[in-house]
């Protein structure tokens, strides 16, 4: 907590604050001046250090340090503390409304420059977030503490409360198999943010707190403040407590994260365990998952696209599947291995190599019929593979070598991925096959051949997005009145 207490500094419309920072066992602290000068030991440090100036390509190498630490000094610092009043010296509009963070895309800030305390009134000190940890390190950003009075909206209560500071998220982190998340192209979906993100902040209550003596001395029945030895009562009472660190960042107190992904959904990050039981003689207990994918990185590649609407060759895109926008991730449709009372056993009487998705599963959530519905998407999506890739083969000669190889890049994936993981966009990916090849037929001024009968495109809600084989006859008056009336209601809600 001590070293916290001279880390001053603004992060303001991309300028960065360099501050003095000693931290317990003596840490580098920044001075101005071309050369090296010696500072004396701090926090009981016998070993004076060597104390250097600022990077020069920091925002403000050009400053001296003395410009922003223009506070009181404390006995045995080289340099006073940074005070907010000297941030806003310079930074007078005291922090723009938008900032962007390295990993969290536009932040919107309303209250940037008075932003208020414990008490709804008091400003914060800017080094109660922005700080730097030693010497002339960059200054960062403190996000932790922000689940401290923020949980409500940090756990996405209601859903769409991220989007209250994260504004234009532009990150674009890869899912566990590889394939790239634009999240400035992400649609809404009901759920929000937490569709992805199964818990973004740990709950408040009974927070552990770092204990006193890890800044202060110890010394019964007080406790000594470092460096100079000024003995401090030790605080009971938690407005105190906060009153008395008015520049210490919330997780120089607070030891567990207030702000932080604690969970990803089970489609963006596949937990090889949930369905392989047991794999090259280990069970589940012996391996964790990253250990899986740094050799089967790609596996399941193809089945995350359709369920997530993500695809290698077109990163800008984001399509998802009507089953992750409704909330259902791997397991409600495969069984956790986990959970049974052996692992499966395959064939030939080894370890199963995983857990397949069972018509039985539908119907935990689904009236009985819908357990037809798998079959339905199985065998429409294999008769509507075949055919376009039947189509693309009789016209491969005269195909322009790109235009095939793009048109079977994207019904190999289909036929990998099967349909059932996605209907509408693996049905969107053939007909974007048939598409390229009649392209470069058109490009190459050649007459474009008719497309092939790939049946009615599927379409959330209607008929036609459980019913995709081209060739089945099928009929409402066949369809039982309950179930009818069930579908129908279902596409309502929607």
């Amino acid at each position: 907590m001590g070293r916290h207490l001279l880390l001053i500094g603004l992060l303001l419309g991309g300028g960065v604050v360099l501050a003095a920072a000693g931290g317990p066992g003596g840490a580098e602290a920044v001075v101005p001046g071309p050369s090296s000068v010696e500072a004396p030991p701090s926090h009981g440090s016998e070993v004076a250090r060597t104390v250097q100036r600022p990077a020069a390509d920091t925002a403000h190498a050009d400053l001296s340090c003395a410009v922003c630490h223009d506070g009181p000094r404390p006995p045995g610092r080289v340099l006073g503390v940074a005070t907010t009043d000297g941030c806003l010296g310079c930074h007078e509009d005291g922090g723009g409304t938008e900032v962007t963070l390295a990993h969290s895309g536009t932040v919107h800030l309303p209250r940037h420059a008075n932003h208020p305390g414990l008490d709804g009134r008091t400003p914060m000190e800017c080094a109660q977030c922005h700080t730097h940890p030693v010497g002339n390190a960059p200054l960062q950003t403190d996000v932790e503490g922000c689940g401290l009075c923020h949980e409500a909206a940090l756990d996405a209560d209601p859903p769409g409360e991220c989007r209250s500071c994260h504004v234009a998220p532009s990150q674009r982190p890869r899912t566990s198999q590889g394939l790239e998340i634009p999240h400035a192209e992400i649609p809404w979906i009901e759920g929000g943010c937490v569709r992805c993100h199964g818990s973004v902040v740990t709950p408040t209550e009974d927070r552990e707190i770092r204990e006193c003596t890890s800044c202060h001395l110890e010394t019964a029945p007080r406790l000594a403040l470092r460096p100079n030895g000024a003995a401090v009562e030790a605080v009971d009472s938690t407005a105190l407590a906060h009153t008395a660190h008015p520049r210490v960042t919330c997780a120089g107190c607070h030891l567990d994260p207030a702000h932080r992904i604690d969970e990803m959904s089970s489609a963006v990050a596949l937990d090889c365990a949930s369905c392989h039981a047991q794999s090259h003689d280990l069970t589940t207990a012996a391996f964790r998952n990253a250990t899986c994918v740094d050799c089967h990185r790609d596996t399941h590649i193809e089945q995350q696209g359709l369920v997530l609407g993500l695809v290698p060759w077109d990163g800008d895109r984001v399509r998802p599947s009507i089953k992750f926008a409704a909330g259902i991730g791997c397991r409600g449709c495969h069984a956790d291995a986990r959970e049974l009372p052996e692992p499966p056993l395959g064939p030939d009487g080894g370890a199963h190599p995983g857990l397949k998705g069972t018509a039985e599963r539908c119907t935990l959530c689904h009236l009985e019929p819908y357990a037809d519905v798998l079959d339905d998407w199985r065998a429409g999506g294999l008769e509507r593979v075949s055919r376009a890739a039947s189509w693309v083969d009789a016209h491969a000669d005269r195909a322009a070598p790109e235009a095939l190889e793009a048109a079977r890049a994207r019904i190999d994936f289909v036929r990998a991925a099967g349909m059932v993981h996605g209907p509408q966009l693996g049905d969107a990916l053939l007909r974007e096959a048939v598409e390229e090849v009649q392209a470069g037929y058109s490009a190459a001024g050649l007459p474009t051949p008719l497309a092939p009968d790939l049946g009615a495109p599927p379409r959330a809600g209607l008929c036609t997005y459980c019913h995709l084989d081209p060739s089945r006859a099928w009929s409402l008056d066949a369809m039982p009145a309950d179930f009818h009336r069930d579908a129908l209601l279902s596409r309502d809600r929607r």
